[in-house]
């Protein structure tokens, strides 16, 4: 997911300085060719980071380790973090399942956090993130965060309680596509496509309803029922699938997911 935001960043060209800190030499090598500046561990990253920044504790933080990573890594970024002096700096995490109120106890007091959870198509800069303010972020803080995000999709503000409904929704949402693409292939094979043909033009359709979707004032429903003529292809297929327990199974699907990523953040 760094990745996928610092790819992002760079195509947006919003961000000037951009720096990381990653003990895998491979992929320091991947971000300096992005044009970040590379280290191998936080300290020294901040060091560059307080040599370039416009005033002290203007530059932003972004965690972005694995949780189970955080208890090792969060600190030492609490104790590179008390270079900053007696200035608090903004640290957005994009730590998967981990409260904004963990992620300060784990980089400590010097810091102030918002919460980002993106989903991978920022990476394209067709992204959407929820924001969570933690309890010591300021308003801007939170404008700051929004803006660097929006740079590379949709960013909506939302309570730490709905994060894991979020997660499983929009965060985990482009696996649920990719998968409707696969599925969709293969059905279309099985039917009698060629699986690469039928492929990529499962894709263009796939772009293009989404694009519809967009530009529409149309509801889902509706869009749907304009393709489905009664008693049609489309109909039989759609009863199918209705059937088959489509509808929920996502429900399922996505409270399964959900009850995951609470039992994430405990332990």
């Amino acid at each position: 997911m760094g990745g996928a935001i610092v790819r992002g960043l760079v195509d947006a060209g919003t961000v000037p300085n951009l720096a990381i800190a990653d003990r895998d030499a491979g992929k320091q090598r991947a971000f300096a060719d992005l044009g970040c500046s590379a280290h191998a561990d936080v300290a020294s990253m901040l060091d560059w980071l307080r040599a370039t920044e416009a005033a002290p504790g203007d530059g932003v933080l972004v965690v972005g380790c694995k949780p189970q990573g955080l208890p090792e890594t969060g600190p030492e970024i609490a104790k590179a973090l008390q270079a900053d002096s007696d200035t608090e700096r903004l640290v957005i995490s994009i730590v998967a399942g981990v409260t904004a109120e963990a992620v300060r106890q784990h980089v400590g007091s010097r810091s102030r956090i918002v919460r980002i959870m993106p989903n991978t198509p920022v990476a394209i800069r067709r992204g959407c993130s929820a924001l969570v303010r933690g309890s010591t972020a300021t308003n801007e803080d939170a404008t700051l965060a929004r803006t660097l995000f929006e740079a590379v999709g949709l960013v909506i503000e939302i309570d730490e309680a709905e994060m894991d409904a979020f997660s499983i929704t929009v965060g985990s949402g482009p696996a649920y596509v990719f998968l409707l693409a696969e599925l969709l292939a293969d059905a279309g094979a099985a039917a009698g496509l060629d699986r690469v043909q039928a492929l990529q033009a499962i894709i263009a359709t796939t772009a293009g309803a989404a694009d519809m979707l967009a530009a529409s004032s149309e509801t889902p429903e509706q869009l749907r029922a304009n393709v489905t003529s009664p008693g049609g292809m489309t109909a039989r297929a759609i009863e199918t699938l209705d059937d088959a327990g489509i509808r929920d199974a996502f429900v399922r699907a996505v409270e399964a997911g959900r009850d995951r990523g609470r039992e994430l953040s405990r332990s």
